[in-house]
């Protein structure tokens, strides 16, 4: 079972968990998530975790997505400041593969130029013409 709890001052809002965050209860910190935020009149949003008594995959996730919308979080266990810990590792992995899958490697990049000098390129290789289509490059297949 998991009690959601709100509890406002002057410079935040808190929403205090209790109990346990998995699969059945999770939908109830979304909406309690969702609700708290609607009307913060300039406070802070704070997650306390201080009072949850487990955390399972769902509630893992449940909690990486509150942190990619900018979820705050208070906690006292060392069990569950690991699990945030590890969340934020994932988090900051999962932005880096993006950001380095957006940007063009030093060889792409020299593909790049060279079909910007010659607009013309010839993929011999099934590497190649992979590589090609994913840079946008018009390439000839090679006889």
């Amino acid at each position: 079972m998991l009690k959601v709890s709100v509890i406002d001052s002057r410079t935040r809002r808190r929403l205090v968990l209790e109990g346990t965050l998995i699969a059945p209860w999770v939908a109830e910190l979304r909406s309690a998530w969702k609700a708290a935020n609607a009307d913060l009149q300039d406070r802070k949003l704070v997650v306390d975790l201080r009072n949850v008594t487990l955390i399972g995959e769902d509630g893992e996730e449940v909690l990486s997505e509150l942190m990619s919308e900018g979820a705050r979080f208070s906690c006292d266990g060392v069990l569950t400041k690991h699990v945030l810990q590890q969340l934020t590792r994932r988090s900051k992995r999962k932005a880096s593969e993006l950001i380095r899958a957006t940007q063009p490697s030093a060889g792409e990049q020299a593909l790049l130029a060279l079909w910007q000098a010659h607009r013309r390129l010839v993929c011999s290789s099934p590497f190649a013409r992979t590589l090609c289509e994913r840079l946008g490059i018009p390439a000839e297949r090679s006889g």
